[in-house]
C-alpha cells in the first residue's frame, strides 16, 4: 500500500511539474515518458539498448517539447516599422513643401477640433480618393464623415493590433517636441533629427481621423514602462525558453529611421529623445535595438525539477522483479 501511495504521489507531482514546464503539452510529455519507463520495467531483457534508451529518454523529451512551447513566431514588427518609415517620408515631403509639419489637430474657424494630422496626410500616403470624399469643414465624427472615417486605412494600422479603423501611430503633443509650432520645421531640431522621436506606436483605440495623440507624459510612460497602462503597449519578443520575454516599442525618428527600442528606458533618456531642442547629449548606444534577455530562474527551476523527476523511475524500471511476480 505504501508503494502504491508513493507511486501515485510521484505521478501527480510529475504531471504537475510537466504542465508547469511545458503548459498543456506537459500532459503528453508525462504520459509518453511514464509509458516508456513502464515498458522498460516489464521488458523481457535488460539489454544495452534499453539502458541507452533510458538515459536518452529525458533528452528526447526535451528536444521534442522545448521547440513546441516556445512563444511562436515573432510579431510583425518589421511591417509596422515599414509603415512608420512610409509616414516619415510623407511627413518630410509635407514639411519641405509647407514649411513645417502639419498641426496635430485641425480646428475650424471658431476653434472646434475637426480631425487629426493623419487626415491631412492622406493624399501623401496614396489615399487621395478617401481624402477628397471627406467634408473637411465638418468634424471627423459628424454623420457626413463617419461612414468614411470608419473605414480602415491600412498604413495607420499595425498588423499585430488588428483593430482597424484605429490608428497605432501617434505624434507627441507638447511645446518641447518636434510637433510644436516653433519646432515643426525639421531643420530647426537642434538635438538632431536622428535623436528626436517623431512618432510612437501605441494601441489607444483611437480612430485615425480622431484628433487625439500622446501627451508628453504619456510618451515618457510608454518609453519607460512606468506603469501598467504603458506595459500594455509594444511588442513582446521571445528570447528563448529559459529567458524572460523582452519588450520593444516601435518609434520613428525625425530623420525617417524607424527602430524598435528595448524597454525600459530611463526617464532621462526618454525625455531627451522626445525633446527637439533640449540640448541633451544622447549616446545612441544607450538605446540600441539589440535585446539583453534576462534569465527566468523560475522556469529554470521547474525544468530542472522535470529532468530530475524524469530520471527518478530509473531504479524502479531496472530493478529485478521480486520472486513470484508475474
Amino acid at each position: 500500500m505504501r508503494f502504491r501511495i508513493a507511486t501515485l504521489l510521484y505521478v501527480i507531482a510529475y504531471v504537475a511539474v510537466s504542465i508547469a514546464a511545458f503548459g498543456a503539452w506537459g500532459i503528453l510529455a508525462a504520459v509518453v515518458l511514464l509509458g516508456l519507463w513502464g515498458a522498460l520495467r516489464f521488458a523481457a531483457a535488460r539489454t544495452f539498448f534499453t539502458w541507452t534508451l533510458a538515459i536518452l529518454l529525458p533528452v528526447i523529451a526535451m528536444a521534442f517539447f522545448l521547440p513546441v512551447v516556445r512563444s511562436g513566431p515573432a510579431p510583425p514588427r518589421s511591417t509596422c516599422r515599414h509603415q512608420m518609415r512610409q509616414m516619415g517620408m510623407a511627413l518630410q515631403t509635407y514639411a519641405q513643401a509647407n514649411g513645417g509639419l502639419p498641426d496635430t489637430t485641425i480646428h475650424s474657424e471658431v476653434g472646434e477640433p475637426l480631425y487629426s494630422w493623419r487626415t491631412v496626410m492622406l493624399p501623401h500616403l496614396e489615399e487621395e480618393p478617401l481624402y477628397n470624399e471627406l467634408d473637411l469643414a465638418e468634424a471627423w465624427d459628424r454623420p457626413i464623415n463617419l461612414p468614411l472615417t470608419s473605414l480602415p486605412v491600412i498604413i495607420f494600422c499595425c498588423p499585430e493590433h488588428r483593430s482597424a479603423p484605429d490608428s497605432h501611430y501617434f505624434a507627441i503633443v507638447d511645446d518641447r517636441t518636434i510637433w510644436s509650432a516653433k519646432n515643426s520645421i525639421l531643420s530647426a531640431a537642434a538635438d538632431g533629427l536622428e535623436s528626436t522621436i517623431l512618432l510612437i506606436e501605441a494601441d489607444l483605440g483611437v480612430c485615425w481621423a480622431e484628433p487625439r495623440d500622446l501627451t508628453f507624459e504619456e510618451a515618457v510612460d510608454l518609453l519607460t514602462g512606468a506603469n501598467e497602462w504603458s506595459k500594455g503597449h509594444g511588442h513582446q519578443v521571445d528570447c528563448g525558453y529559459f529567458y524572460r520575454p523582452a519588450y520593444a516599442l516601435n518609434v520613428l525618428f525625425a530623420d525617417g529611421n524607424s527602430e524598435s527600442l528595448c524597454r525600459p528606458l530611463s526617464r532621462e533618456l526618454a525625455t531627451a529623445l522626445l525633446t527637439a531642442n533640449g540640448g541633451e547629449e544622447i549616446d545612441r548606444t544607450a538605446f540600441g535595438t539589440s535585446f539583453n534577455p534576462q534569465l527566468d530562474y523560475g522556469r529554470i527551476t521547474v525544468f530542472a525539477a522535470f529532468c530530475l523527476l524524469s530520471l527518478a523511475p530509473a531504479r524502479w524500471a531496472f530493478s529485478r522483479r521480486v520472486e513470484g511476480e508475474a
